[in-house]
């Protein structure tokens, strides 16, 4: 099946791209299989097949999402048209398959085809790394980006029935600016009520030189 369907992405993009929605929504582990056989090359160009150019331009963006359970982040890609609806097409179920490459993709792409700022949001299971080390690492993704704003959220313990406490918490969630113009959200974890002076110290450090600007 894989030949079969390389072939189809040489000759025929659109007939391609009409099979991967199909097996999108019928069959999402025979896609998937398909997927993690492609070549970076062959990937790419099932990228320009799932989004062609005579179907974006200014008003669409393209969305990412990554989840960076250890080393390498887990990544989803769609793309929102101007009436704010996702398109039917996206990428998913790929875990790190070529990530990084996808994301070059998209940034030259959003560029040559006069897109809107492409979007990303960013977040990672417990146990979660320290804020300032998980924001170092995305930082390190995005050479010349800058730190934007950089959030504390505290979040009230509760009751959740039976009988389960839910402790308060602190969450903390940053926001990049790429060299490019791409907006990066970043989670940064959430944290015992008591982290908080410790968080709060951190944040008024990083943002003091930024105020002083």
């Amino acid at each position: 099946m894989s030949d079969d369907w390389v072939d189809l992405l040489s000759l025929d993009p659109r007939a391609y791209r009409a099979r991967v929605v199909h097996f999108a929504r019928t069959d999402w582990h025979s896609l998937r299989e398909h997927r993690l056989s492609l070549s970076e090359e062959q990937f790419l160009l099932h990228l320009e097949a799932l989004f062609p150019p005579d179907e974006s331009g200014p008003g669409d963006r393209f969305e990412l999402s990554w989840w960076w359970p250890g080393d390498r982040p887990h990544y989803t890609l769609h793309m929102r048209g101007q009436d704010g609806m996702r398109h039917a097409q996206a990428v998913d179920h790929v875990g790190a398959m070529h990530e990084r490459a996808t994301l070059a993709w998209v940034r030259t792409t959003t560029q040559l085809r006069l897109m809107d700022p492409w979007g990303m949001h960013i977040g990672a299971p417990p146990p979660y790394r320290a804020p300032h080390e998980f924001l170092g690492a995305c930082l390190a993704e995005f050479p010349g980006a800058r730190l934007t704003s950089l959030e504390l959220e505290h979040q009230e313990g509760y009751v959740d029935p039976p009988d389960t406490v839910v402790e308060p918490s602190v969450h903390v969630d940053a926001s990049l600016t790429a060299s490019d113009g791409g907006i990066v959200m970043v989670h940064l974890g959430t944290w015992p009520e008591e982290e908080y002076y410790r968080l709060s110290e951190w944040r008024r450090d990083l943002l003091l030189p930024s105020y002083g600007a």
